[in-house]
């Protein structure tokens, strides 16, 4: 009889085990098929225009130079279009060294991390466990007086098993919440590729328009030191008078003055590329590069707004965090329904550990569980109104997102336009300039004109060879503009671009 009754209670225990492995199985698929409170995310419909200047106007400009395509794709590295190999290597080095990319990686990680953590949420949570008791029981009242009761150890293996099952889907809800998260510090990790390609190309041209700027002060200097030599000539031959020597030293002066400024801007710019590339001032050991050595986009594209709204990474950054609210509600939502529970346990206990796991040590446990918040103080109903404000506040980010991406790009567009007439009548002015101050001096030397008329020409050739630099510098800077508000073209790039960052 009594096997027979270690074997009623072993088939039992089994059983038992069984039979809390299948309500944990049934759980898990009610729960991972049933439904999910709370809104399904929509992306906010904004009513986004045709186009973006006023009448739905095709961007244009009135030279050859540049031209405008609608619905062109924006190509990946966008800033090979510049020709310059300086650029090029420049780019890639900030990818690959630069520590803002590293910090979105790591935080892109992490968000990654923290949706596979909450994923398993969605499986039975299961522990081992052993305790070992040393343990004295109480003397009865009818021992004699010399018995002090019984002295033993009490060992206790088990296994213990928890499931919440997901009926009312707020686990799920937390997984999309961050698994949106995820997707914006992707989006995040793409803006900083994108920012960083554009401030690398805009400190080149820069550091390239104050070198030019620099090479046209000396030669304006040098213009200034020829004639100021011509002129101290003439007066101590007694053919100049004191005052017009005197001006054209002033003139010399004012043209030397503006070599420090533009030399400690130049230092500046260096330094600048040096970091964004992820290196110290004291590496900054390229070689200087021309306005001349970086050619200028001819062809620029031009996507629709609606497009537009699927390229920009910070707009998509900022859906996704709209996408993250709205699953927020439904976590909020599920914790005002009741909350199941199940768990149990299964293992043995006894005195010495050779009778461990013999039918007579099994010991089980089976515990369902259903809670109903009653009363929480306004708590539960508070988050959940403080997570409909938070998704609303998101929205309105978004909505402020995109209309600042679709100003970025009309801003642009009618830049680009004025860069390029600026640009024309700066060559011309230049040219002009330059045209009237050798005339002039032709005729100072034949003493036709006034020592005024020279200082005047030189102060318009000098401004002209300075605007036309200026101007095309401007230019270049804004077609990277361009791009950047366009979104970069991150979604065509080869993995082998970032590879090395990543």
């Amino acid at each position: 009889m009594p096997g027979k009754a270690a074997k009623h209670q072993t088939r039992t225990g089994l059983s038992s085990a069984a039979a809390l492995l299948k309500c944990g199985i049934v759980c898990w698929a009610v729960s991972a098929g049933g439904c999910a409170v709370g809104p399904d995310y929509i992306r906010p419909d904004l009513g986004l225009p045709a186009g973006y200047l006023p009448g739905n106007e095709a961007p244009a400009v009135k030279n050859d130079a540049q031209r405008f395509v609608e619905s062109h794709d924006v190509p990946a590295q966008w800033w090979l279009v510049y020709g310059s190999s300086k650029i090029n290597n420049l780019v890639d080095m900030a990818f690959a060294q630069n520590p803002s990319v590293g910090e979105a990686i790591a935080a892109l990680e992490q968000a990654k991390w923290n949706v596979r953590a909450q994923e398993g949420a969605f499986f039975p949570q299961v522990g081992g466990e052993w305790a070992s008791t040393r343990q004295k029981l109480a003397a009865p009242e009818t021992a004699p007086s010399r018995y002090k009761g019984e002295i033993f150890t009490l060992h206790t293996p088990q296994v213990n098993v928890g499931f919440v099952p997901d009926v009312w889907g707020k686990n799920r809800r937390a997984v999309e919440a961050l698994m949106s998260v995820a997707d914006a510090q992707y989006y995040e990790l793409e803006a900083t590729y994108l920012t960083l390609a554009t401030n690398v190309v805009l400190a080149v041209i820069e550091e390239a328009a104050l070198a030019d700027q620099i090479a046209a002060t000396r030669d304006i200097v040098s213009i200034n030191k020829r004639i100021f030599g011509v002129l101290d000539k003439e007066f101590k031959a007694g053919t100049a008078s004191g005052l017009d020597v005197a001006s054209q030293e002033a003139q010399l002066a004012q043209a030397q003055a503006l070599l420090p400024p533009l030399e400690k801007a130049y230092a500046q710019q260096r330094n600048l590329i040096a970091v964004l590339t992820g290196n110290f001032p004291a590496d900054a050991d390229w070689a200087p590069t021309s306005l001349n050595d970086i050619r200028l986009a001819r062809t620029l594209p031009v996507v629709v707004p609606s497009q537009l709204i699927e390229q920009r990474p910070d707009v998509r950054g900022a859906e996704a965090q709209v996408h993250a609210a709205s699953a927020e509600i439904g976590v909020a939502t599920a914790n005002l329904l009741p909350q199941f529970g199940i768990s149990g346990h299964v293992g043995s206990s006894a005195r010495l550990l050779s009778d461990l796991f013999t039918p007579q040590s099994l010991v089980w446990s089976l515990t369902g569980s259903v809670m109903q918040p009653i009363f929480e103080g306004g708590t539960l109903r508070a988050q959940k109104h403080a997570s409909e404000a938070a998704f609303l506040e998101a929205a309105s980010v978004y909505h402020s997102t995109v209309l600042t991406a679709v100003q970025n790009v009309a801003d642009v567009l009618r830049a680009i336009e004025a860069d390029n007439n600026a640009v024309r009548t700066a060559l011309a002015y230049e040219k002009a300039s330059e045209k009237a101050l050798n005339m002039v001096e032709t005729e100072l030397r034949a003493g036709q004109v006034a020592i005024s008329v020279l200082l005047t020409s030189q102060q318009n050739y000098q401004q002209a060879r300075l605007s036309v630099i200026q101007a095309r510098a401007l230019l270049l800077a804004d077609t990277a503009a361009l791009f950047q508000a366009l979104g970069g073209g991150w979604w065509d790039r080869e993995p082998s671009v970032i590879a090395a960052a990543e």
